[in-house]
């Protein structure tokens, strides 16, 4: 007779089996309804949610001489309404109506010693208590989503320490992040889940992205990783507004993937980098941070239409990004410094002193650096001090 349970076992990976036979042992598989159509139901399971899974019934649909097949049989007609499905294919779910099936029709008289077997082997797929706490989590943030006041803040960024030991060693070491086989993948798929859903209503994604700024306080390039898939789901005014946000924060804490969200920036197809320039309107000394971010994003439009107002350092760095206009840019700086000059201080001489040598270091020694300390050298010939290091 045909095994629904070594069907599944061929079909999936263990942690996903392993996950699917707990939801059946804790009642998941809670009803069903035969279809019209001959050998197929329908099922209701709940876990975090309850998910519509439709099933052939393999002992009455195949032959028998194709029992042997029935693991391909189940992946091309067995459906799932959860978002791991619809992304990865065969899912916990249908395991867990695999072995309803396998309750109910391959070993009825033997539901006790198969549960126990089931059960003994669940301590090797996977941490009981792990799974527990990752469902507390799950709960926690359904309820953030669901109550008109709630915040996640107080404990949501020790669950992103936690989450984020597992991968960030494997970063450093140039790994991939790869959700699907971690240790807290029930946790992943099930957030990813709640926050594609959180998307579909207005009052909800509002708070998916306080959730995402919050989470990324830590500076997380694994939470980072996660959030990448929710971006493009967001409506556009509330993306732009998230990834500003999380840009901005970068002004007092170390982002790890700050590469990573420049590059993000940068390269959006949607003019996201203008959207981005355009929010920091709404900032604190928004002149400054365009220019850092345009900078950043090596955004060179912004930066040749708004050159007028680089000021030394940041004409520098741009020509370091941008060499094919070394030479206004040099023009440029040197304007800057002749009129710094005109009101020469003390303390600005230390100050032209550091930015002729930051020219040097990053561009070199170029006829317009010769020509400016040439300058330098005649109006100030008395001080040494300030073009003799040069």
């Amino acid at each position: 007779m045909i095994s629904y349970l070594q069907v599944a076992e061929k079909l999936v990976d263990k942690s996903i089996y392993g996950r699917g036979v707990k939801t059946f042992l804790e009642g998941g598989v809670v009803s069903f309804v035969n279809l019209t159509l001959d050998s197929w139901r329908k099922y209701q399971v709940k876990d975090l949610d309850t998910e519509t899974v439709l099933i052939p019934l393999l002992h009455l649909a195949l032959s028998m001489n194709k029992w042997n097949d029935g693991d391909k049989v189940l992946k091309e007609s067995a459906i799932c309404s959860c978002h791991y499905f619809h992304e990865f294919g065969p899912c916990k779910h249908i395991v867990a109506v695999c072995a309803s099936l396998e309750q109910e029709f391959i070993r009825p008289n033997k539901l006790g010693s198969k549960k126990q077997e089931i059960e003994s082997s669940l301590s090797a797929l996977f941490e009981i208590g792990n799974n527990q706490e990752q469902r507390e989590w799950l709960n926690k943030i359904y309820q953030y989503f669901e109550r008109s006041k709630s915040s996640l803040f107080p404990w949501i960024s020790q669950i992103v320490r936690q989450t984020s030991l597992e991968f960030e060693n494997n970063i450093s070491q140039g790994k991939n992040i790869d959700f699907q086989v971690s240790k807290y993948s029930e946790f992943w798929f099930g957030l990813k889940d709640l926050c594609v859903k959180a998307t579909q209503d207005f009052d909800q994604e509002k708070k998916l992205i306080q959730l995402i700024a919050d989470s990324l306080i830590t500076g997380s390039y694994t939470w980072w990783s996660f959030w990448l898939d929710i971006f493009p789901v967001l409506h556009p005014t509330n993306q732009v507004k998230i990834l500003t946000e999380i840009w901005f924060q970068s002004y007092t804490l170390q982002h790890k993937f700050q590469t990573e969200l420049n590059d993000y920036i940068q390269n959006n197809n949607s003019g996201l980098n203008n959207k981005v320039m355009q929010k920091l309107e709404e900032y604190p000394n928004p002149s400054k941070l365009k220019v850092d971010l345009a900078l950043q994003t090596k955004n060179k439009d912004w930066l040749e239409e708004n050159i007028q107002i680089l000021d030394p350092n940041s004409l520098i760095n741009m020509a370091v990004n941008f060499p094919d206009l070394l030479e206004i840019i040099e023009i440029n700086l040197s304007n800057i410094l002749r009129v710094w000059t005109d009101f020469l201080t003390p303390q600005g001489t230390i100050e032209i002193q550091n930015i002729m040598q930051t020219w040097r270091n990053k561009l070199g020694d170029t006829m317009e650096y010769q020509n400016m300390k040439s300058y330098l050298k005649q109006s100030f010939p008395k001080r040494k001090k300030l073009w003799g290091e040069m």
